[in-house]
């Protein structure tokens, strides 16, 4: 896949929604948490 960065591929993953599953980075996976987190507050 070619993206040109990171906020690429956070929003692809975020465009499955509840059927999203990001198995690794792990470090990916801390930011999208932060993230959700921001946005349900």
């Amino acid at each position: 896949m070619t993206t040109s960065g990171r906020r690429d591929i956070k929003t692809w993953v975020l465009s499955f929604g509840k059927d999203a599953l990001l198995l690794e980075p792990d470090d990916l996976k801390q930011e999208l948490i932060e993230e959700l987190k921001f946005m349900i507050h």
